[in-house]
């Protein structure tokens, strides 16, 4: 008996039965890996439900005989951007039966109803992996879409090796030029050096194309403030500051709670500041200060270019360890 056509259905956040389908095809399908899961259902149905500050998400399934076998994660930001981001999930039983494609083609007729022309997507690999032997791949680009951007993510294990915390000390010790002075802050960025911090974000994402105003950070990074507070999320910050005041790099570990491990959620040095040691001092003290103030923390995660980079070689070179590889694939929205 053959299988009834595809049926494309929305998810509501507030339908359990749909919402426990859809979470299930994405754990199963899309291989996540033992460091970096699949968010808790609870904060994908507030994904769904819109209560992520500055970012718009929607969930489709698709089903078989009325079982859910395909799913679709859809998210877009308010930068102006003419990209979404759409995450497509089969079931391995269920594939090469059109639902990767319905799917795709419901991504499509989202991204225009929205005035956005390109859609990317990550697959998700062993470290080391190539674009050959990395599920997703073929699919993509068979619908026209082309690998944009490779990282791994790495580990590094707390307490800070002794080897390491010497090549960073000999690195950040004192030199005729003793660069911009090395604070930070916990949980919240002191109102004195927030618009800096924001000048900063905006200068360094208007490279990668992006059309946020320093007033749109301003409010994204209180509105995540309050987010991080009413979750339980704690945030440890370490920040170059120049004479003048201004921000010129910043460190940023977010911890979840119940979680041993502590998570890089950004590095930034402004290009005139670089090649001076502030990359190696930032994480320095981030991570003394990550020590002393959670103990309980046995490691850090953070995604960088893959190894054999320059990036790559300098968190190995940390004592950080690769264990996972995610490949971002861009490609034109197809029209209904």
């Amino acid at each position: 008996m053959s299988a009834e056509p595809t049926r494309i259905r929305r998810v509501e956040p507030s339908d359990e039965a749909s919402l426990n389908a859809w979470f299930e095809v994405l754990n199963r399908a899309l291989e996540f890996g033992e460091e970096d899961p699949l968010p808790p259902l609870e904060e994908m149905r507030g994904l769904l439900a819109g209560e992520e500050p500055g970012l718009h998400a929607l969930g489709l399934v698709s089903e078989e005989d009325g079982t859910a076998v395909g799913a679709l994660l859809v998210e877009c930001d308010e930068s102006g951007s003419d990209t979404i981001e759409a995450d497509i999930a089969v079931l391995p039983e269920s594939r090469r039966r059109g639902h990767g494609t319905a799917l795709l083609r419901a991504a499509g007729t989202i991204a225009a109803e929205l005035g956005r022309t390109t859609l990317e997507g990550e697959v998700s690999a062993g470290p080391g992996s190539d674009l050959d032997s990395t599920p997703g791949v073929a699919f993509a680009r068979a619908h026209g879409f082309e690998p944009v951007r490779t990282q791994d993510l790495y580990v590094l294990d707390l307490p800070l090796p002794g080897a390491v915390e010497a090549l960073l000390k000999e690195r950040t010790r004192p030199t005729g030029d003793d660069g911009p002075e090395i604070t930070g802050w916990v949980d919240v960025c002191p109102e004195e050096y927030a618009e800096s911090c924001a000048h900063l974000r905006q200068s360094l994402d208007g490279d990668a194309g992006r059309a946020f105003t320093v007033e749109d950070y301003l409010a994204q990074a209180y509105a995540a403030d309050a987010a991080r507070a009413e979750d339980g999320v704690g945030f440890l910050a370490s920040a170059a500051i120049d004479a003048d005041g201004t921000v010129v790099g910043l460190c940023e570990v977010v911890l979840l709670p119940d979680d041993v491990s502590a998570d890089q959620s950004g590095m930034l040095v402004r290009p005139d500041h670089r090649e001076r040691g502030i990359g190696s001092r930032l994480w320095l003290r981030t991570l003394t200060e990550l020590s002393r103030l959670h103990p309980e923390r046995s490691r850090v995660r953070t995604w960088a270019a893959p190894e054999g980079t320059e990036a790559g070689e300098a968190v190995t070179e940390l004592g950080f360890r690769p264990v996972e590889r995610g490949i971002a694939l861009r490609g034109p929205a197809p029209s209904a």
